[in-house]
């Protein structure tokens, strides 16, 4: 077998591996914006709607509003903004909570440790907090619901209180 024969398929996997690389290279600005899903804590399987904003060099301010679902009425909304960063090469996000703006009685605040997924419009991981486990988020377009608490909202990258 000739050199040149030997080296295609070489080359084909090399193309193939960084072909994967590049897929899950997302950028800062692919994250920023509104994700929406769930997680579950120690009250049960509660809405998650996080709003995300670049601040710059891999850093993240985020403000994470959470509150019922139809399975689970009884979580009162709340909200508390977070800082972080982003790892674009792994597609990782790490946030902690920095100060509250909406808190229930009796809620304590979490990080979220997670990974956008595929073409970027999931991200997955975990919550940390007592009797956490999972999150799960989905992108969103449009502006929040009318019925969001005035101080659950984030404009121009900073929540409005």
């Amino acid at each position: 077998m000739s050199r040149r024969r030997r080296e295609a398929p070489r080359a084909l996997a090399i193309a193939v591996a960084l072909a994967g690389i590049v897929s899950t290279n997302h950028s800062l600005a692919a994250l920023a914006g509104r994700w929406s899903g769930h997680y579950h804590c120690a009250q049960g399987d509660t809405a998650l709607d996080l709003t995300i904003s670049p601040a710059g060099a891999g850093r993240l301010r985020a403000l994470f509003f959470f509150h019922a679902l139809a399975g689970n009425p009884h979580v009162p909304p709340g909200c508390f903004s977070m800082a972080g960063r982003y790892d674009a090469a792994s597609g990782s996000v790490a946030l902690n909570p920095t100060m509250w703006l909406l808190r229930p009685h009796h809620f304590v605040w979490v990080g979220l440790r997670g990974r956008m997924e595929g073409a970027g419009g999931a991200i997955t991981g975990r919550i940390d907090g007592p009797g956490c486990t999972d999150f799960s988020l989905v992108r969103v377009y449009g502006p929040m619901p009318a019925s969001v608490p005035p101080a659950c909202r984030m404009e121009r990258g900073a929540p409005t209180v």
